[in-house]
């Protein structure tokens, strides 16, 4: 997970368009760490995006409206684990 970790690091502090869709499924990822770095980068990339592209993907929606929703499903399955392993 190193390797990967220091990709998606990599792909955020270059924040370069139309590579947010390469992160994604990061989102998902059992690791905490690889889940977070891939918010973080697909925010990075988002914040590098003009007004104007960020307007055309999602009827108007930012991609950090899905990483709302993906950070609190990632809390709530760490919640879960917590109690199904004490």
């Amino acid at each position: 997970s190193d390797v990967r970790l220091q990709a998606i690091w990599a792909l955020g502090r270059r924040a370069e368009h139309g590579t947010g869709s390469l992160l994604s499924p990061f989102l998902n990822d059992p690791d905490l760490a690889l889940r977070g770095m891939a918010a973080w980068a697909i925010v990075q990339i988002d914040r590098k995006q003009p007004a104007s592209s960020r307007a055309d993907q999602g009827g108007g929606r930012s991609p950090v409206c899905n990483l709302d929703t993906a950070a609190a499903f990632s809390r709530k399955q760490a919640k879960q684990r917590a109690v199904h392993a004490g």
